[in-house]
This record gives structure tokens, sequence and C-alpha cells, in this order.
């Protein structure tokens, strides 16, 4: 068999190495931290200006948190296709085939959009429905869940290009675009 031998240069940080390893993780970083962003600035209002409102402070951050997880549900799917659709995408790019790269992202992006527009159907139309798998409320909780519901998820059936493509760039070695 072989044998490796790890030497001291073989330990040594390599500027490039770091900059392009960097680089593929960008994407997906600047997604979570955008979210994470998103979700603190929005729960900080909900409790604040909730406060001030007929539906108080707990009803509008509980209707928010069934809401983001609903979404997250949602997003996982669309996740899952992103990532699925990175290894073919990157050996085929790889090998210079370029129609399955065009066909792999194709297919990725045409069942991201279709799963977008079936959840943006469902949440504007089920939003009670999707409410009560969560448990029961007063009425207060059900009005202000549906119109969250609608507001909040309104563009979903956007949201599946953004991850599909970000990831199809970094699968190709060009996340810079």
């Amino acid at each position: 068999g072989k044998t490796v031998t790890i030497r001291r240069e073989n330990l040594r940080i390599k500027w490039e190495n770091v900059t392009r390893i960097a680089s593929l993780g960008m994407a997906p970083c600047s997604n979570q931290v955008a979210m994470m962003v998103v979700q603190i600035i929005m729960n900080n209002s909900l409790t604040h200006y909730g406060a001030a409102s007929v539906y108080g402070e707990a009803i509008p951050l509980a209707c928010a948190g069934i809401v983001i997880k609903v979404n997250q549900i949602f997003f996982s799917i669309v996740i899952g296709l992103s990532q699925g659709s990175q290894p073919v995408e990157s050996f085929n790019y790889g090998a210079k085939n370029y129609d399955r790269v065009r066909k792999a992202f194709g297919l990725a992006a045409t069942s991201g959009v279709i799963i977008s527009i079936v959840s943006f159907v469902l949440f504007q139309i089920f939003p009670r429905q999707i409410l009560g798998l969560f448990g029961t409320g007063e009425p207060e909780y059900f009005e202000f869940g549906v119109r969250f519901f609608r507001i909040f998820l309104f563009f979903i059936w956007l949201d599946a290009l953004q991850p599909i493509t970000s990831t199809f760039f970094t699968s190709i070695g060009k996340p810079a675009k």
C-alpha cells in the first residue's frame, strides 16, 4: 500500500487556498447572516409594536414563530434541490458537458419554481388551516396569523431562484457571480 508522509510544509496555510475555500462558502454564509438579522429585527419589532396593538405582545410573536417554521420547511425542500443538483452540475461542468449542466440547473430551477408556486397558493388559500395544525387560539390569534401568513409569505413564489442560482455558481467554481 501507499503511505503518506506529513511534513511541516504540508501544514502551512496557503492563502490562495484559504481565499478559494472562503469564496465557495460566502454565498451560503451571507444567506444565513441575512436571515439571522431579519429574524432578530422582526422579533424585536413584533414584541415592541405588538404590545401596543390589540393583539398584545404574545400573539404576533407566536404567529411569526409558526409562519417562520412553515417557511423553513418549504425552504428546506428548496435547499435540498439546490444541494442535490450541485454534484451533477459540478461534475458535468468539469467534464465540459455543458448541455447536462444546463439541464440539471433547468430541472432544479423549474422544480423549485413549481414548489414555490404551489406553496404560495397553499399559504394564500389555507393559512388558517395551517395555523390550526399548530394549536388553537383566540380569534385574534387567527386574525393576526392569517394576515401575517399572507403578507410575510407573499413573495414565496420567487424564493426558490436565489438559493438554486447561488449554489449553481458555486458548483461551477464561479461563486463571485
